[in-house]
C-alpha cells in the first residue's frame, strides 16, 4: 500500500471496522475524487453565502427569526438559546446569540440585553422589543419585526452593489488623479514653459499647477510622510468611530429631514415607527398620555419627540388626540390625522396606527427601491464627468504645445 492508497480510506469506517485494509477500488477511488471535486467546487459558493450573512442586516435578520421561534414556543430564553447555538451555521449570529443568552442569564431583560449590542440591534428596533414585552405581545412584533427586516434586506442588497461600484471607482480614480497631478501634468508645464511664456487659463492653471505644487510641499515641506499617514489613520478612525456611535446616520437623517424630496420620506419612517409602537401600546390598554409619554423615549428625530410631548401636554389638558393633532400641521400630513380622527372617533385608534404604521413602512420601502435604481446610473455619470474633466487637461496642454511648435516654424 503506498500513500496513494492511504489517501481513499475513510479513517471513520476504518476505526469503526468497516472497511479493510488494502488497495482501493476503482470505484471507491471516483467517489472520494468526486467528493474532493464537489467541495472544491462549492468553496465560492460557501464564501459568498458566508459574506451575505456577515452584514449586519442579515445578522440581525436570522438573530429575530430564532428568537421568534422560541417565543412562540413560549419557551425559556436561556435554555432555548442553548439549544439553538449548538446549531447556528453563522459566526456572527452565533456571536450574538451567545451574548444575548449570558446577559439574560444576568437577569436583564430582553431589551436591556439587546441594548448591551447596539451594533447589531438598532435603536428602532430595541423601542419596537420594549413596547413587546411591556405589553405581553412579543410574539406579534417579532412577526412585524421579521417582514420588516426582510424588505430592509432587499433594499441592503439594492444599494450594496452600486455603492461598492462607487466606492472601487472612487479608489481608483483617486489614484489616477494624483498620479497625474504629481507626475504628469508638472512635466506638461515644463514643456509648454519651454516654447515660450504662453498664458494658460485660470481653471487649468489650479489644475494642473497650482495643485500638484501645494500636494507635493505639503508632502515634503509641511510634513513628513510618517506624519501624513497617521494623520490619515485618525481621520479614518474617527469617522468609523462616529459611524458605529450613530453620529452619522443621526447627521445624515437631518440633512435628508430638511431636504425637499428626501424629507417627506424621512417623515413617513419617523412616523411609522411611532405608529407601530402606539399600536402596542394601547393595545394593552395604555393611557393614551402616557403611551405618548412612553413614545417620547423612541429612536426618532428629535423634532418628532417634541412632537410627542406636545401632543401628550395636549391630551393632559383635556384635548382630543385629533385636535391636538390638527395644531402640528407642519409635521404630520393630511392623511395621518385624518386615520387619527377616524380611530378616535370609532373606538378604534390602535386600528388606525397600524393602518398608519403598515402603510408608511411599504411606502418607504418602496421609495428605498426607486432611488436605487437611480443610484448606478448617476454613480456613471459622476464617474464619467469626472474622466472628462480630468483627461481634457492633457488634451489641453498638447494643443498648446503644439501651438507652440508650430509658432516657432
Amino acid at each position: 500500500m503506498n500513500l496513494n492508497d492511504l489517501m481513499h480510506i475513510n479513517l471513520g469506517a476504518l476505526l469503526r471496522g468497516r472497511v479493510e485494509i488494502g488497495p482501493p477500488s476503482s470505484t471507491q477511488r471516483n467517489a472520494t475524487r468526486l467528493r474532493l471535486a464537489t467541495r472544491v467546487l462549492s468553496f465560492p459558493r460557501r464564501v459568498i453565502r458566508g459574506v451575505a450573512h456577515a452584514n449586519r442586516t442579515s445578522c440581525l435578520r436570522l438573530v429575530t427569526e430564532q428568537l421568534r421561534r422560541i417565543v412562540a414556543c413560549n419557551a425559556p430564553l436561556v435554555p432555548a438559546l442553548d439549544a439553538v447555538l449548538i446549531d447556528v451555521p453563522y459566526r456572527n449570529v452565533r456571536k450574538t446569540l451567545y451574548r444575548l443568552r449570558n446577559a439574560l442569564d444576568a437577569g436583564h431583560s430582553l431589551s436591556e440585553a439587546m441594548l448591551r449590542q447596539t451594533r447589531v440591534f438598532p435603536r428602532d428596533y430595541i423601542d419596537l422589543i420594549r413596547a413587546g414585552e411591556n405589553t405581553g405581545s412579543l410574539g406579534r412584533t417579532f412577526d412585524n419585526l421579521i417582514g420588516a427586516l426582510c424588505e430592509s434586506e432587499r433594499l441592503h442588497r439594492a444599494f450594496s452593489l452600486p455603492l461598492s461600484y462607487f466606492a472601487g471607482l472612487l479608489i481608483l480614480f483617486t489614484a489616477i488623479t494624483t498620479f497625474l497631478c504629481v507626475k504628469v501634468f508638472p512635466v506638461f508645464i515644463e514643456m509648454l514653459k519651454d516654447f515660450g511664456d504662453a498664458p494658460i487659463p485660470k481653471w487649468h492653471r489650479i489644475f494642473l499647477q497650482d495643485i500638484p505644487d501645494f500636494i507635493l510641499y505639503s508632502l515634503t515641506r509641511l510634513a513628513a510622510p510618517p506624519v501624513v499617514a497617521v494623520v490619515i489613520l485618525l481621520a479614518v478612525a474617527v469617522v468609523w468611530w462616529s459611524w458605529r456611535r450613530g453620529f452619522i446616520r443621526l447627521a445624515a437623517s437631518h440633512v435628508a429631514f430638511r431636504t425637499p424630496l428626501l424629507g417627506p420620506v424621512v417623515v413617513k419612517a419617523n412616523l411609522g415607527h411611532i405608529a407601530r409602537v402606539m399600536e402596542a401600546l394601547i393595545n394593552a390598554g395604555y393611557p393614551l398620555d402616557e403611551a405618548l409619554d412612553t413614545a417620547t423615549t423612541l429612536d426618532v428625530l428629535s423634532a418628532f419627540r417634541n412632537l410627542l410631548g406636545r401632543l401628550r401636554d395636549g391630551i393632559r389638558r383635556g384635548e382630543s388626540l385629533s385636535a391636538a393633532c390638527e395644531r402640528e400641521e407642519r409635521l404630520l400630513p393630511p392623511w395621518f390625522r385624518g386615520m387619527v380622527s377616524l380611530g378616535e372617533t370609532s373606538g378604534s385608534l390602535p386600528a388606525s396606527f397600524d393602518r398608519i404604521a403598515s402603510l408608511y413602512e411599504r411606502e418607504v420601502v418602496t421609495a428605498g427601491m426607486i432611488v436605487s435604481r437611480f443610484v448606478l446610473p448617476a454613480v456613471v455619470l459622476v464617474m464619467a464627468g469626472w474622466v472628462l474633466i480630468v483627461y481634457s487637461y492633457p488634451f489641453v496642454m498638447l494643443s498648446m504645445i503644439t501651438d507652440g511648435i508650430i509658432s516657432q516654424i
